[in-house]
């Protein structure tokens, strides 16, 4: 599973050929560099696009790190329950993520400087999709709206994990995220396993249409490198 502090570089491309994928065949490429300061990553992805362009298209993804740069943090892990603090540098708490790892979700808090809360709610642990009811206050505390993310789409997220049991997938063994494609928006739901070469993993998946639950299985690879 990639890394909630990870940067996604995500390719698209035809006609791909190694030792592992099969000529003409639709890949879709997943780079997860972990283990880089901001400047690295920075300086391999202008590589990565100059060296890269007029071959393939490049869509940067990367995600920005809402826990880098406030305070001091503090976390605690139980196997398959895991909780992360950051504080203000007044030792106010900033968030308080809780996650469980037996079904991908996380309890979202948010505070203001002042130690009211900002923001509640649920999200997926990987791609940080929200779902469900989320509140949203004033800096005086205040409730100030409340928003139902699963009315975003005529299918929500909880019955589309339902549909995609119904294909053998089911939590903790998938990942769920949103894409798009011919301007129609999916779940993405996918089970990774390690590729045999080891050096990154490989997906089997399917994709559930928001609007019309209709389950497809696109006509390309899922693989992650690492």
């Amino acid at each position: 599973m990639r890394s909630f502090y990870s940067m996604i570089l995500t390719v698209l491309f035809n006609g791909f050929i190694s030792s592992h994928l099969m000529v003409n065949t639709s890949v879709i490429l997943l780079l997860t560099l972990t283990s880089c300061s901001n400047s690295d990553k920075s300086e391999i992805n202008q590589h990565l696009k100059s060296s890269l362009k007029g071959r393939i298209m490049v869509l940067d993804t990367t995600p920005s790190n809402l826990l880098s740069n406030v305070g001091w943090r503090e976390s605690f892990d139980s196997g398959n329950f895991s909780i992360i603090r950051r504080y203000y540098n007044s030792n106010i708490k900033y968030v308080e993520s809780r996650e469980n790892k037996l079904t991908e979700l996380c309890d979202w808090q948010e505070w203001y400087k002042n130690g009211n809360i900002k923001k509640e709610g649920t999200m997926t642990n990987s791609s940080h999709q929200y779902v469900g009811i989320w509140k949203y206050y004033s800096p005086s505390g205040k409730l100030d709206s409340v928003v139902d993310h699963d009315k975003t789409y005529p299918i929500p997220y909880f019955k589309a994990l339902k549909i995609a049991k119904t294909y053998g997938f089911s939590m903790p063994d998938m990942e769920v995220t949103l894409t798009w494609e011919k301007d129609k928006v999916y779940y993405q739901v996918a089970r990774w396993r390690e590729s045999q070469d080891h050096n990154g993993q490989t997906a089997e998946y399917i994709y559930i249409d928001t609007k019309t639950g209709v389950v497809t299985r696109p006509d390309k690879l899922l693989i992650s490198i690492y």
